[in-house]
Parts: C-alpha cells; structure tokens; sequence
C-alpha cells in the first residue's frame, strides 16, 4: 500500500478544518470576553484575560493533538476510521506486544464502518457450540446489534452494527461478560496475527523508529568528539541471541514480540555506541518493508472483509477438529540447512584460531563476519514483497508466514473437487435393455443427456428425457448418478454426471511438476484428463487429511490446494456433494495451504492464503515455490562468499585495515540479497497469468451446442459474486509501468538488454560462485593482479559466449517465423460477410470459423461444422499410421484417436475439405 489516496486524504483535511473552525471560534470568544472586559476594573480585567487566553490556548491545544493524532494513526495503520487511528487503540497495541504469551489479556479488535472483529478469551473459543450459540443470542439481542457470527477457525466474533445506537465498547463488554460467566480469566489464545490486527504494524513501526534514532546517534557520535563503545561489544547481543535458553526466558516473560523488539532495541543501542550506523540502517530498510506488509495486509483484509463475512456463509464454517501434530518434523530449506551448518563451525573455527593467533579480538571478529543473516534477510525481502505484491492480488494472508516457507515445499496435494468447478458433464451413460427396443443407443443418450444438462445455459431442454435425482458413487467421488427416463416416465438408462474442470486446472497442475514437486491428487471423477499429470492418485476412501499426513511422514513439504467445497451440498446438483470430506483440518496441518473461495460460501479460514474464486492465484503460488527455493539457494551462496570474505579478513588481515573491516564483507552480502529477494519477488509478480485451459467435451456435443456455447465470450467465466471479485482484483495498469515496457520494446533498448541477459545467463553456472569468490578472496589477500586476470577471464568468456548464443537463437528464430501456418478464417460481418481471409494460426481465437482442405496443416483445435470426404494425418499426435476419416457426427465417451468429429492442431489434411470452429488456440490445444 502507498500513501493515503486523495479521498482519505481529503477526508482528514475537512476534519482537521472544522477543528481549526471550532478553534477559530473559540478564539472568537475569548476575544469578545476580554473586549466586554475592557470597562472592568484594571485586575478584573488582567485576570479575565489571562483566563481566556489560557482557556483559548488548552482548547486549541487538544484540538490540534486530537487531530494530529488521528491523522498520524490513521498514516501509519493505513485506515482511517477512527477506531483504528485514534492514539488509544496505537497504545494498547503498543501494550499488548510486551504481554506473556501464557497470559495475555488484551483482546484485539478491529471495527471499520459498522463492522467488528473481536477476539474472543479461551473459554469461549473451547467451549464449543453451545457457548457460541449462547454468544450469537446475547449480542444479537443488543439494541442496534444487527447480525452477529462466532468464526471458531480464528476465534473472533463478528458483529455488525448501528454506529448510532451501539458503541464498540458496549459489544464488548457483553461478551467480557460472558466469557467471565463460563470461569475465564481473560487469557486469549496463541494464535498466529490476524491481517486485521494493529499489534504487527506497531511493533514494525516501533523496530523502524527505534533503529532510525540508533543512525542518527551512530552519526551523530562519529561527528561529535565522543568516545566510540568498542566493536566487540555487539558480540554480547549474537551470543545472547544464539542462547534458546535465554530466549525462551525472554519469550516467556514479555511475548514473541516483546522479545524481538528489545533485541532489536539493544541491537540499536549496541551498534549506536559503537558508532556503526550500517547495521541499524540495514535493519532499519527491513523494518521499513515490514511496515508495508502490514499496512497491505490490513488494506486486503478491508476491502475483502465484506465479501467473505455476511449473513448467509457463516452456517457453512463449522467447528473445526485440530489435525493432531505433524508426523515428522518440516524439511529443512537451503538456509535453515545453511544455519544449522554454520553455528558449530563458526564456534569451531573461532576456538581454533585462538592458538594460532594467541589473539582473542580475532577470534570475536571471525564470530562476527560468520553470520547466517545475509541469507534470512535476503528470503525475507523476497516473502515481504511477495507478500505486498499478492495482497494486491486480493490474496488474504491469514498466515503471512506462510511465504517464508515457500522454499521448503517438495510436494503438492491438490483436492480433486477443487479443481473440478465448472458446468456438470457427462461422463458415462448405461442403457437399460428396454432402450434399444425404444430406438436409443448410447451416443443418442449421452447427447441428451448433455443438452438436458446445459439447457439453462442453451435456453432449451429437451423433451423426450427426465432426469432422476442424484446419487452417491462410493467408489467414484465426485460422480453423481442420475436414472434416465424417456418422456412417459419409464427407466431407460443411468448417466454419471460430475462437474468439469476449472479453467486453471491443467495449468496449477503443470506449474507443480515444472517446479519439480511430488504432485498427489485425491480421488474424483472429473479428474480424468488431467490424472496423468500427478505422480499419485490417492485411494477413494483417504480422507484429504490422511492423505496430507502421509505425504507428510514421507519426509516432505506439503503444500495444499483446497477449497473445502466439498463439505457443503451445492445448489443445482441434487443434494449429492462433491464428495470429498471436510478440508479445513487438513488445510491447518498442511505446511502451506491455499483455498480458493467458492462464490457463495464460506471462505476455508483455517487455511494460510485465501485466494478469490477460480485457480489462477493458486496456480502463481504454487509456481512461486520453485523461485523461492533457487532464491534461497542464491542467498546461501552470497551469504557463504560473505563469511569467507570475512573470515579471511578477520584471521589473517592487517589489523587496522583488514581485521577491522571483517563485517563489511557480510554486509554487503545482506544488502545485495535483500535488494535481490525484493526484486526477484517483482518479477514473480509480473509473470503473467497462466493460459487457461476449457476441457469442455467438445466432441460429445452437437455442432449447434458447441457454435452456442463459444459464441457466448462469458460461458467458461466467472459469473455471480466471482464475477464481483475478479473486477475487485483488476488493476488498472501502471503509468510508470507501462513507459518502462513500451521503452524496453524500442530496437535501442531491446537489443542490448536481451544481449546483457545472455550474458547473465552465460554467468549462471555453479563455477562462477566459486571463481568470484576466490578472485574475491585473492584481492583481500593483496594480490589484485590475480583477482583481476581470474575475473577478466570469467566475464569475458561470458561476453563472448553470450554474443554466439544470441546470434544461433536470431537465426533460430528466423527460421521458425518462415514456418509459421497459415489459417484460412471465414469474415463474418461487414460487406465480405462469408469470406475468407489468411491470417497466421496465431491470430485465431475461439469462435473463429476455419476452413480446411486437403495440404493444409490444421492451425488449431476445431470441432466439426461439415465436411467432404475429409481425411487427416494424426499419426504425429496418435501414432496411427492410417490417415482418420472425419465426419459431424459427435463421439461421445471415446479416446482421442476415435473422436472423428475433431481437428487437432498440427495434423495434416491429407484429402477432402471442411469447415470447423475453433476451439482450443496455443497452449490450450491437445498437442500442446
């Protein structure tokens, strides 16, 4: 989030005006007290007007402080209602940092426009059903109390209210009220920061300030003639912060928060003394980020906040059972790895040098420079700016620590009913022996079946079949199993009928293996065409947790996508379900799990990222854990050239030049990587959306069916409340962002950055750490003539390869332009209405209406208008060494070699003409 838009800002302007005009007026009256004084006796009248310019001044006073108050809150938590921007909220939030997580006893609170979320003490979150019931009624029997939810997942009550006749303070003490009646003693429970709470963004804001004032005394003592602490005394803070012992103490006593602040306030202190404003100022620019997650944290919560809480979703979000503890502990990632290695062999490696420098100061150096925060700093900008950029998206972090463990993912459990969202589909019909006497076979069926099914999309249904309730499948979840009766009401057969794939779906899929992961599906029937992209499919009767909790003790990191839909009953599809079992025990014990919101229900709470509706969210994140990792990797790598850098300068530097300076080398480490994380996480963001993919059973439907549904550009999108979220998400496109990218494409810019990234790319390889750092090491050793012809020789062959490698992928390119197909599309509209024109293949949409005929090679994927004897080479795509007869007439039920009705992109037309609407282009076709 940025600055306060012109709207807010303009809303504190008016109220700081009508202060200033009450002040005015004060002044007023004061003005005309001492006039009227005037024929007062000379000490009546000094008196009086002592009074009322004292008087004026005070009122003036606290005007001013009132405002400035409510501004500067309203600044700083980037909302600007005044519960939430006055200076009492910011101070409690400021007290409830320092509270022990075994006893803490401030509620948080968030209340914006009518609406509040209180949390709730725990026996009110423990005391199940009947308490909540119990809370609902009380609250609701409020005067100006309209609506009130207990959302057991987070513990917080939600109320909505009339601001005009019920204060905030009054809802709380009813419930405080409550909860004392059931024997609480005000402890709230350890749960992790709601992205509505104050107490994250205060103590970022407090670490930004605390560290601001230790620069400015580290600066301030270097120019004045003060005596500087000596360095070695920051190594007291590493130790202490090294010590679990001394930690949990800590922790104990004043809270997580608590603790890290009074570190990072003796941090401050220490390296203020010591007058090293570097570190406080690296600290500082992390603070600074953390200041901005939390202000977009809390603005996705408000503008999402009414969509996923209103009257009619709560009945879905029911208790939820705990998932019991993790079978195994989490994978280590690259830098717990890194950390895990470099605490002994920095404590090794400093008792070690002690003998043989017999020099305690080098030894304190050497701990010094080997330090891991170099590589944390660098992971942490990185989930920072993710975090800010995703929270653009509409992404709500009920975890946000979710993102820092992004790079410990190794595996990918996707829920079968999650991706399966779209229109019902049939996908088996079985006639009984009475419908062949009646004239029925099985294609005529299916395709009833399946106008009988999209009738409400058609505007038609047909009136010779009747479609019996729905029924379970044990075997196949997701399958509802409907009897089939012809119009006199007689039983003519069975049709399976599950619901078709999210647009997304293939892609969330594709994104799982590219990044290398174990892809695990459950159990569904809609998950056929896509099956063989996982390594598993698990069995029908493992429950989602189950199957969480097993991949789990195979030694990986799980990341869940899961909507929870499948706990609720849908309307439109006869009461069957979707099959699967509850997913919010299973989305808390996953190590990073996503729900996609279902338009019309309950968001999944207990999961750690809330996406809108649809898996094109889900499908960025999950591609987002393979950059997370090499990310890592990068960071331990520059964190390590650190450490050598500095434990070369601290064992054998000059002591003057080259053992004082030990740290630097691990400083520049940290800033680089944070700026690298940041901008690697901006360029994760501007990856674009992942092609969408419609697995519409083309060949199952009639011509006429197939020319309605891709004439219609709104069939396969979002409709109802998705629809309302996807214009939500929009954004509209940067000013700043656009002139970069209408720069880059100019021939003077694109040229030599496409060269530069060559030679970047050139540079990639696992020898250039090793080379940099020892031509690094060889300069701090004093021998620059080595470092110079190790480096030289490094980059230039890096220039020269880059500029072959550009010259081989021009050519390349050329050669493919040459080869590009031709498509011959029917004009419709306008005076050659019924025409053709060619255009390239990659100029075809869906819809387009193509002509074949014998030579060409078929630009897309097309069902079947009409055709003439026409025949098609699919052996590049089938393997069948006959060319295929085409004909019109859909194929249900049948495998891709016998859909006769279809035109694959790539295939040949090797005798005949016809005529075909597209639908599939690019990376949506079936070659692709």
């Amino acid at each position: 989030m940025g600055l306060p838009g012109p709207a807010r800002l303009a809303r504190l302007a008016a109220g700081t005006a009508l202060h200033a005009t009450a002040t005015g007026i004060g002044l007023a009256a004061g003005t005309a007290s001492l006039a009227g004084s005037l024929v007062a006796p000379p000490v009546r009248q000094a008196r009086e007007t002592a009074g009322a310019v004292a008087e004026s001044a005070a009122y003036t006073a606290a005007v001013l402080a009132k405002a400035g108050a409510r501004a500067a809150g309203a600044l700083a938590t980037g909302i600007d209602d005044a519960t939430d921007g006055n200076l009492e909220r910011l101070t409690e939030a400021g007290k409830a940092m320092f509270e022990p997580p075994s006893a803490r006893r401030s509620r948080r609170v968030w209340v914006s426009r009518g609406r509040a979320h209180l949390e709730l003490a725990t026996p009110a979150v423990e005391g199940g059903p009947s308490v909540q019931r119990t809370l609902r009624r009380q609250l609701e029997r409020l005067d100006g109390v309209e609506w009130a939810a207990v959302n057991d997942a987070v513990g917080r009550v939600l109320v909505t209210f009339d601001e005009r006749r019920i204060r905030v303070d009054d809802v709380v003490e009813v419930i405080t009220a409550i909860e004392q009646a059931r024997g609480g003693k005000q402890v709230f429970p350890l749960n992790p920061d709601h992205p509505a709470d104050l107490e994250p963004l205060v103590a970022a804001l407090v670490t930004l300030a605390v560290d601001t004032v230790g620069i400015g005394v580290a600066y301030a003592g270097r120019m004045l003639p003060v005596p500087r602490l000596t360095r070695h005394a920051t190594l007291v803070l590493a130790f202490l912060d090294s010590q679990p012992r001394v930690k949990k103490a800590l922790v104990a006593r004043i809270g997580v928060t608590g603790s890290d602040l009074t570190f990072a306030g003796a941090s401050a202190l220490l390296h203020a003394l010591t007058q090293s404003p570097t570190v406080p100022a690296l600290n500082a620019a992390a603070a600074a980020a953390r200041v901005w997650e939390m202000r977009a944290r809390r603005g996705v919560w408000q503008r999402r906040e009414p969509e996923l809480c209103h009257p009619g979703v709560e009945a879905v979000s029911g208790p939820l059972t705990p998932p019991g503890p993790r079978p195994c502990p989490l994978p280590d990632g690259p830098i717990e790895g890194y950390r895990g290695k470099l605490g002994p062999t920095a404590l090794v490696t400093a008792l070690g040098l002690l003998p043989l420098t017999f020099a305690p100061s080098r030894s304190a150096d050497l701990l010094k420079a080997l330090t891991p925060k170099a590589a944390v700093q660098g992971r942490e900008a990185f989930a920072t700016v993710l975090d800010v950029r995703m929270c653009g998206r509409n992404v709500l972090p009920m975890d946000g620590s979710a993102y820092r463990r992004l790079d410990r993912v190794s595996a990918v459990v996707v829920d079968g009913a999650t991706l399966c969202t779209g229109p019902p589909v049939v996908v088996e019909v079985e006639l009984e022996p009475v419908a062949e006497a009646a004239g029925w076979d099985a294609v005529a069926m299916w395709t009833g079946v399946s106008r009988l099914l999209g009738s409400e999309i058609e505007g038609e249904a047909p009136a010779r079949l009747r479609l019996g309730p729905a029924g379970a499948d044990p075997e196949r979840p997701g399958a509802r199993v409907h009897a089939v009766r012809d119009a006199e009401g007689e039983r003519i057969g069975t049709a399976v009928v599950t619901d078709e794939l999210d647009p997304h779906a293939e892609a969330l899929l594709r994104a799982a293996t590219d990044a290398g992961h174990q892809l695990v599906l459950t159990a569904h029937a809609g998950i056929v065409d896509v099956a063989g992209l996982a390594d598993e499919v698990a069995e029908p009767d493992e429950s989602l947790l189950e199957t969480v909790r097993r991949v789990q003790a195979q030694g990986y990191g799980v990341l869940l996508v899961a909507s929870g839909e499948g706990s609720v009953d849908l309307p439109g599809r006869d009461g069957a379900g979707a099959g699967a079992a509850d997913a919010g025990p299973a989305l808390i014990a996953a190590d990073v799990s996503v729900a996609p919101v279902v338009p019309g229900r309950a968001p999944s709470w207990g999961a750690d990222l809330v996406t809108g509706p649809g898996l094109a969210d889900a499908c960025r994140i999950v591609a987002t854990t393979a950059a997370a990792r090499t990310l890592s990797r990068q960071c331990v790598e520059t964190a390590l050239t650190g450490n050598v850098l500095g434990g070369l300068l601290a064992s054998v530097g000059s002591a003057e030049r080259g053992q004082r300076r030990a740290t630097s080398p691990g400083k520049s480490a940290t800033a680089w990587n944070m700026v690298w994380g940041g901008w690697t996480a901006l360029r994760v963001d501007a990856r674009p959306e992942p092609a969408a993919t419609v697995h519409t059973p083309w060949h199952a439907l009639d011509p006429d069916q197939v020319l309605r549904r891709v004439a219609d550009p709104t069939a396969h999108e979002p409709t109802g409340d998705a629809a309302d979220v996807r214009k939500a998400t929009f954004r509209a496109p940067d000013a700043v962002k656009v002139a970069f990218q209408a720069l880059g494409a100019s021939p003077a810019v694109a040229g030599p950055v496409r060269y530069a990234r060559t030679v970047a790319a050139e540079l990639a390889d696992p020898l250039t750490p090793l080379l940099g750092t020892g031509a690094a090491a060889t300069a701090v050793l004093g021998e620059a003539t080595d470092a110079v012809l190790v480096g030289g020789a490094m980059v230039g062959s890096a220039l020269i390869s880059g500029f072959q490698r550009l010259r081989a992928e021009t050519v390349l390119e050329s050669l493919l332009l040459e080869q590009e197909v031709v498509a011959h599309r029917e004009i419709r509209g306008g005076a050659d209405d019924g025409g053709r024109e060619e255009v390239p293949a990659g100029a075809l949409r869906v819809g387009d209406v193509i002509c074949v005929e014998s030579g060409d090679v078929v630009p897309a994927d097309a069902r079947l208008l009409d055709c003439s004897d026409l025949e098609v080479d699919e052996s590049g795509l089938t393997g069948e060494s006959q060319a295929v007869a085409k004909d019109v007439p859909a194929t249900p039920g049948v495998v891709l070699a016998d859909r006769t009705c279809m035109l694959h992109e790539g295939t040949s037309v090797v005798a005949g003409h016809g005529r075909a609407v597209v639908v599939a282009v690019g990376a949506a076709t079936v070659r692709a």
